[in-house]
């Protein structure tokens, strides 16, 4: 099914959107998986300023989850802290959104295929996650990057235009 809709062009449907507000609902996603964990605490830093992005909410939400079910099975083990914070860059006109954890973290060979179809790192999965997100936040005019550190942590953050 992901390999279909990985080919498929979807449609987008751009509305105005609070990022902090769409977070707010993925997190409430993923609460339970988290609690189910027993040992990952999520830390909200929130933008206290609205930070208004136009894009599709459904295929943001997808890309969002996706990030944040990622940093959570790479904590299963020894557990963590699933950071998300949002902010804005003024001269730049854009919405920062980073999601960390405190996981094990990837090697350097890692990172430079880890937006690849199909390549993946897990025992089970299709190796398209990150590249669907990676398509839906340059199709909506951003971009994704991802820092990590073996036995340390990963961020991935997504930098999306601003709207005023």
């Amino acid at each position: 099914k992901r390999l279909l809709e990985f080919s498929r062009k979807k449609e987008i449907k751009f509305i105005q959107l609070d990022i902090n507000v769409l977070l707010d609902k993925v997190v409430e996603l993923i609460k339970y998986q988290a609690k189910l964990l027993g040992h990952v605490e999520i830390d909200m830093k929130m933008s206290e300023e609205k930070l208004t992005v136009e894009g599709d909410q459904n295929q943001l939400q997808e890309v969002f989850l996706n990030l944040m079910i990622n940093a959570l099975q790479a904590m299963e083990e020894k557990g963590g802290i699933l950071t998300i914070r949002t902010f804005s860059e003024i001269i730049k006109s854009e919405v920062v959104v980073q999601i960390s954890d405190t996981g094990i973290g990837m090697n350097e060979e890692t990172q430079k295929r880890i937006f690849d179809p199909f390549f993946t790192t897990k025992k089970t999965g299709t190796g398209l996650g990150l590249s669907v997100c990676f398509g839906i936040i340059e199709s909506h005019g951003g971009r994704i990057e991802v820092d990590s550190k073996l036995g340390v942590g990963t961020t991935f953050t997504v930098k999306l235009p601003f709207v005023k």
